[in-house]
């Protein structure tokens, strides 16, 4: 499938959710949410570029798998859909390659890795999609995306393939408990008591972070010059260093990341969502433990949300409609709440905006520390 120009029309969030498949919404909104780049809202009409797996014209057939620690990296792709034309080095692997098992959600989903196109910071950017979704839908256009606006920054950027294929506002409905311990398990890889039945056969070696920690590992030893390896303490991922970002689903696992380690940032595209019945959920307010301060550290860019008088969203981003008040719940300061995201003139569900719309380009790096 062809990838969307996003210049005139904003595609909405998701990989295989044009309109048949629901993704990560916020329980109590009208829509269950929709993923990184995918559908235009009825009258639009880009078709999802996620639709099924992005190979981008590349195959990867060799890789680490366990015992081989070095992976067989393959040119990002520069032609049909994930299509990325990047300022710097630019490459692809899956999570087999660096030893997940064929049998977890995603496995052999392509992954980006983008070196800084500036003078480097010593600074990861990790991009999670939502959900349904891949790294490759979240490409709105392939010099005017996401990837490129953080590399430029000097930032190394990775877009992780993880288990992303349930919608946490639809399996989690209004039980308020459950959205902390479904993305707990989701991000961790251990499953928490209170989850959702739809992750109780949760692997390891699906979640983020294990799944983080492979790919960095694998990126160190097949490029060790680029710097990857200042990404990891231990063996264990440097959280210090990172810059949790994601859109949809995945800026709600981006902002569970900073509630469990000390990240240097929170980046939140049409996200956080977790809400009951347009009351943000408990695991989101400001006065819980928090590894990463969410006064400063934390970030949102989303299009806005009108609401009917009686209280339920009408208008803008119907689908993540109460992220405005859980960024308030998570104490971030006004600055940082940016609630303007442009949306290339579309008038309907707008939840795709802040990634999808090349006019956001420009902000998305100045998003990040």
């Amino acid at each position: 499938m062809p990838i969307p120009r996003l210049r005139a029309a904003v595609v909405l969030c998701g990989a295989v959710c044009v309109s048949a498949v629901a993704c990560h919404g916020s329980a109590g909104s009208t829509a269950a949410e929709q993923d990184d780049a995918g559908a235009l809202a009825a009258d639009g009409a880009v078709p999802s570029p996620d639709a099924d797996l992005a190979d981008g014209g590349s195959v990867i057939d060799t890789g680490a798998t366990g015992d081989a620690a070095v992976p067989t990296l393959a040119a990002c792709p520069t032609t049909g859909r994930g299509a990325i034309v990047p300022a710097g080095p630019c490459y692809t692997l899956t999570p087999t390659q660096v030893g997940a098992s064929s049998a977890g959600v995603n496995a052999g989903t392509l992954e980006y890795a983008l070196e800084p196109a500036a003078a480097a910071k010593g600074a990861l950017v990790v991009q999670l999609n939502g959900s349904g979704g891949t790294p490759a839908g979240q490409v709105a256009d392939p010099t005017k995306n996401v990837y490129n606006a953080f590399a430029a920054t000097g930032y190394h950027v990775i877009g992780l393939a993880y288990r992303s294929d349930k919608a946490i506002g639809q399996v989690c409905a209004n039980d308020d408990a459950c959205f902390e311990a479904t993305r707990r398990t989701l991000v961790t890889g251990t499953p928490v008591q209170g989850a959702a039945a739809e992750v109780s056969n949760m692997r390891a070696d699906e979640a983020i972070v294990s799944r983080l920690e492979a790919m960095l590992r694998g990126l160190a030893a097949a490029k060790p010059a680029a710097g990857w390896d200042a990404y990891l303490a231990g063996g264990t991922v440097a959280w210090d260093r990172v810059v949790a970002s994601g859109h949809s689903q995945g800026g709600g696992h981006a902002a569970m990341l900073g509630k469990l380690f000390a990240l240097r940032g929170v980046v939140q595209l049409s996200s956080t969502c977790d809400a009951v019945k347009g009351v943000p959920a408990s695991w989101t307010n400001a006065a819980g433990t928090w590894a990463t301060s969410p006064h400063d550290k934390f970030v949102g860019l989303a299009a806005p949300t009108t609401f009917a008088a009686g209280g339920a969203p009408n208008g803008g981003d119907t689908t993540c409609g109460f992220h405005a008040a859980v960024w308030t719940n998570l104490g971030m300061v006004a600055a940082n709440m940016h609630d303007d995201a442009a949306v290339c003139g579309n008038t309907g569900d707008t939840h795709g905006a802040s990634i999808g719309c090349v006019d956001n380009y420009p902000r998305w790096g100045a998003l990040l520390p």
